[in-house]
């Protein structure tokens, strides 16, 4: 009798120990796989698990945050894929999967092709670039890299910049891309391997040389896609997230309140002038914003919000306040680039002008987000953005933008 009781425990104990290296073996070779989900900051919502599949990016110390909001969306509609062709001179509307897994192609594999990026431009260009290249190895798991400088850049401003900085890891034998192609070239080969693939799990690799995007990427549709993710990946550092606390307290010291105690939302208003007049008429043919669009947007809020305070950012403070300023609107004392941004992001809701540098602010921020719009085609950056939370404002006397389904709500 004892001896067959010896004889079960020890099959007992084979058989755990087995399902122990098997499982050992699993997490190794299988567990690397990258989810796509779409993310969204809708109230009790949670349409992304965070089981669907193991991420290697979260292994590689970047964690994902699946948050509550207390946003309500506009009724009946909802966030959709793109998943049509596009031309290959629009970057705003790149199609997507909400259920593939890809097999991340390990960054310290040297011998396998990589993309880097374009390391030009400001803070909401560099912003808006890594953010577009992290996508690239979320997406599709190629292997990435930016430069040093942009990697020391954005460390200063940011705590997490986990994209390795290129090195002897790197070639430089790269052929030079827009981004949108490189996009397209990866999507249709995951679209490929996908139709091969007995399920959405796709473990071959994507990529088949080195990539140089020399653009400045911002796709707005792509990365509204993905926000909560893109904001989770940018989280300033405490230094500088205070100090934009401190101008926002100064800024409603005449309210008796602060940024932590009060009774009301704010939203930030972000105005772009200055050197942007320019560049705006010759790219896209347009004039500045004037009065009429942020009245229009301040109205929006207005109509759907208790008691909101507009704290107004801006390059161009005086115009700002010989034209917005009021008893609920409040010019900002200006700071550096990545405080301002900072204010921006803590803002409950946001109101912004043209440029990559107003959309990334709000892109870190949460809650709802205007942007004008008008009888102008020729600008066109916003066009292919569906979310709840993105809504143009008519910034023409005669044009007409239709927001009477949007809901907003509001609780500190």
């Amino acid at each position: 009798m004892a001896s067959r009781r010896t004889g079960f425990f020890a099959l007992l104990l084979g058989s755990a120990l087995i399902s122990i290296i098997h499982y050992a073996f699993y997490q190794k070779n299988y567990l690397q796989l990258l989810p796509q989900n779409s993310y969204n900051t809708r109230t009790g919502s949670k349409n992304d698990n965070p089981n669907y599949c193991q991420n290697k990016l979260s292994q590689e110390g970047i964690p994902f945050q699946y948050e509550n909001s207390i946003i309500t969306p506009a009724p009946g509609k909802r966030p959709r894929p793109l998943l049509v062709p596009v031309s290959t001179d629009k970057e705003e509307c790149l199609p997507f999967f909400k259920d593939l897994c890809v097999k991340a192609v390990p960054e310290e594999d040297c011998e396998q092709p990589h993309v880097l990026i374009n390391e030009g431009g400001r803070l909401g260009n560099k912003l808006c670039q890594y953010a577009s290249l992290y996508l690239l190895r979320y997406l599709f798991g190629v292997r990435v890299t930016i430069t040093k400088k942009m990697h020391d850049y954005l460390n200063a401003i940011f705590k997490n910049i986990t994209l390795p900085a290129k090195n002897t890891c790197f070639t430089n034998q790269t052929e030079n891309v827009r981004f949108v192609t490189m996009y397209m070239k990866l999507y249709t080969a995951a679209a490929q391997a996908r139709a091969r693939a007995v399920d959405n799990n796709i473990k071959e690799q994507l990529l088949n040389a080195s990539y140089y995007v020399f653009n400045n990427p911002g796709p707005r549709s792509l990365l509204m896609a993905h926000r909560d993710l893109i904001r989770s990946l940018l989280t300033f550092r405490d230094e500088i997230v205070n100090k934009a606390i401190e101008n926002i307290d100064q800024a409603l010291s005449s309210f008796n309140a602060t940024y932590r105690q009060r009774n009301f939302p704010i939203v930030t208003v972000h105005v772009r002038r200055t050197d942007y007049t320019g560049y705006i008429k010759g790219k896209f043919k347009l004039t500045q914003l004037d009065e009429l669009y942020f009245e229009r947007a301040f109205e929006f809020y207005k109509e759907r919000l208790p008691r909101p305070l507009f704290l107004v950012l801006s390059d161009d403070r005086e115009w700002c306040r010989r034209n917005l300023q009021a008893k609920d609107v409040i010019v900002i004392a200006k700071a550096s680039a990545a405080v301002d941004m900072a204010v921006m992001s803590l803002g409950d809701h946001h109101i912004t002008s043209y440029g990559t540098y107003s959309f990334s602010g709000a892109l870190l921020g949460h809650g709802h987000i205007t942007h004008p719009i008008g009888h102008n085609t020729k600008y066109n950056l916003a066009d292919c953005v569906d979310s709840h939370f993105f809504h143009h404002i008519s910034r023409d006397k005669t044009y007409k933008a239709d927001n009477s389904e949007v809901v907003v709500s509001w609780r500190l």
